[in-house]
C-alpha cells in the first residue's frame, strides 16, 4: 500500500510541480488500485455473466511509469443455470440475474473491505467516504472499458441497475416503517450517478455522471476539478 501511494506521491509532484498533501496522494493511490482491479469482476459479469470469487491473495498489482500490472489467480466464480460451466467445480449457481448482482456486489465489497481498512487512516476518510470513493472507482472503470468495447449505454443501464437503491417494497419499507431512504446496495454508494439526457432528442449528448466522492485534486491545483465533482454538483 505504501509504495502505491509513494508512487502517487512522486506522480503528484511531477505534475503539479509541488507534493501532493499525503491524504490526497493515499486517496490518488486508492482509486488507482480499484480501478483496474474492480475491472475483474465487473467485467466477465458484463461479457460472460460470471462473477470471480477472487480474494486478495489471488491479485497483485504494480504500477510501473504509465502502465499497471496485473496478476490473477482465478479460482470459483458465480454462474447462471444456462452456463455451460453451471455445476461444475469452478462454478457456483446462482438462480437468476438479481441473484448474480447481489453475488458481484457481495465478491466485490468483500475483497475491497480489507482495502479500504488499509488505505482509511492514510486517506483521512471515514467508512462512507471511502465507500463512495470505491463506487466513482467501479464505475468509472467500466465505463471506460464499456466506451472501448462500443457499449457504453450497455453499460450505464447495467451500473444504474446493479447500484439502484433498494426496492422500496423491502420490508424496511413497509407500512409503518416511516420515509426511510431506500436501503443501499450494500456497502456501495447507491446510484451509478448517471444525469439523464438535457432533452428527449434522440441526438442529445450521452448522459454525464456525477460522482460520489471528491478526490481532491483541487488542493493541487484548482484549476484541475474533476466532471461531475459533488463539490459542483450538489451546490
Amino acid at each position: 500500500m505504501r509504495d502505491l501511494i509513494a508512487h502517487d506521491a512522486r506522480q503528484g509532484l511531477a505534475r503539479y510541480g509541488q507534493p501532493l498533501r499525503p491524504d490526497v496522494a493515499a486517496g490518488f493511490g486508492l482509486h488507482r488500485f480499484v480501478w483496474p482491479v474492480s475491472l475483474l469482476f465487473t467485467l466477465p459479469w458484463l461479457l460472460e455473466r460470471r462473477v470471480p470469487l477472487l480474494t486478495l491473495g489471488d491479485v497483485a498489482l504494480r504500477r510501473h511509469p504509465g502502465a499497471v500490472e496485473l496478476t490473477v489467480r482465478p479460482t470459483e466464480f458465480a454462474c447462471l443455470p444456462e452456463d455451460p460451466a453451471a455445476g461444475s467445480a469452478p462454478g457456483r449457481t446462482v438462480p437468476d440475474e438479481p441473484a448474480l448482482a447481489a453475488a458481484l456486489r457481495s465478491a466485490l465489497g468483500a475483497f475491497l473491505a480489507p482495502v479500504l481498512t488499509a488505505f482509511g487512516p492514510e486517506a483521512r476518510r471515514g467508512p462512507r467516504v471511502l465507500w463512495a470513493m470505491a463506487t466513482d472507482a467501479v464505475v468509472e472503470g467500466l465505463c471506460y472499458a464499456g466506451g472501448l468495447l462500443g457499449e457504453q449505454e450497455r453499460v450505464r443501464a447495467e451500473l444504474t441497475a446493479l447500484l439502484a437503491p433498494g426496492d422500496p417494497l423491502d420490508p424496511a419499507r413497509a407500512p409503518g416503517a416511516g420515509d426511510r431512504p431506500a436501503p443501499a446496495p450494500a456497502p456501495f454508494t447507491p446510484g451509478a450517478g448517471f444525469a439523464p439526457p438535457a432533452s428527449g432528442d434522440a441526438d442529445a449528448p450521452a448522459p454525464e455522471r456525477s460522482r460520489a466522492s471528491c478526490c481532491l485534486v483541487y488542493t493541487a491545483d484548482p484549476k484541475d476539478m474533476c466532471g461531475g465533482c459533488p463539490r459542483v454538483t450538489r451546490r
